[in-house]
């Protein structure tokens, strides 16, 4: 009786198999056949911030600022002489990492002038900046390098302090940047420049404002 009963069931058993696996070729048919890679880019999707501005490659961003130059040295000119002007610069830079890069810059400190004259100063920056990330949207830099400045002195200032110079001198400074949309943010910097003026050298600091633009 019961081998009876186990043939009928068997067969009925393999009859829903062989109904059954069309449906499963199909599910399996529907299923992804590739995974999708994630990529990195500067906004974070999980935070919905702004992440900072690391990229791959290099040369990666560039930016303008303008602000107030200081001349921190002494008056060339006994009878007396302005100390500070607007001063700017353009310039551009890369990132090994989020922490560490390069930059490179034209810098322009003003004419301040003297009586009867004055004295002008300006140079190309090459400077290593290191960066700490606050947050998704502040980061702190700081920088150290080298500028190569040329500068001229006119007026009623003895001989010799009269004429131009130029050469190598230290640079560094320190900043901060706020990210505003995922290309674009705003920068602050303190700068100061070792400038060789005609039978001086002398630091001129600047503080400038400005924005900057990531590729």
């Amino acid at each position: 009786m019961r081998k009876h009963l186990l043939i009928p069931t068997i067969g009925f058993g393999a009859s829903l198999m062989l109904a059954g696996s069309p449906l499963l070729a199909q599910n399996t048919d529907t299923q992804p056949t590739s995974t999708t890679t994630s990529t990195t880019n500067s906004y974070d999707n999980t935070t919905g911030g702004l992440k900072m501005p690391y990229h791959a490659g290099f040369w990666n961003y560039v930016g303008i600022s303008a602000g107030k130059a200081d001349y921190r040295g002494d008056c060339p000119s006994v009878t007396g002489c302005e100390d500070e002007d607007t001063g700017g610069k353009i310039y551009t830079g890369g990132k090994f990492n989020d922490w560490l890069g390069l930059e490179l810059g034209y810098v322009y400190l003003g004419r301040p002038e003297t009586l009867g004259g004055r004295q002008d100063a300006q140079g190309l920056n090459f400077s290593v900046v290191g960066s700490v990330p606050i947050g998704t949207v502040v980061g702190l830099n700081a920088k150290v390098g080298t500028v190569y400045g040329w500068t001229n002195t006119q007026g009623n200032v003895p001989v010799v302090y009269a004429g131009r110079d130029q050469g190598f001198g230290l640079s560094y400074g320190f900043g901060a940047t706020v990210s505003v949309t995922k290309q674009v943010q705003l920068r602050v910097d303190w700068d100061r420049y070792h400038m060789p003026f005609r039978g001086r050298d002398d630091n001129v600091d600047m503080i400038s404002a400005g924005v900057q633009y990531l590729f």
